[in-house]
């Protein structure tokens, strides 16, 4: 992506990556660390729901179990982009 851009009367932006300090990624660290969260994706809501931390850690499980079980019989290995 590109990190600059220039608006409509050609002054020019930046784009900076608040989430990222001196290799360490923030956005990560503070869901896992401070918020005990196992993902970063929303999960999965198959019904309507509040969203509180426990739906989220809950919601995160059932997707993480939800793509598990498309996985077909026999296969080894993933990748995931």
């Amino acid at each position: 992506m590109e990190k600059t851009f220039k608006t409509k009367n050609s002054k020019a932006v930046e784009i900076v990556d608040i989430l990222d300090s001196k290799g360490m990624n923030l956005e990560l660290l503070f869901a896992t660390n401070v918020l005990k969260l196992k993902s970063l994706h929303y999960g999965y809501w198959d019904q309507e729901q509040k969203t509180d931390l426990d739906d989220i850690r809950n919601a995160q499980i059932r997707y993480t179990k939800t793509l598990a079980d498309m996985i077909p019989a026999g296969v080894e290995k993933i990748l995931d982009v």
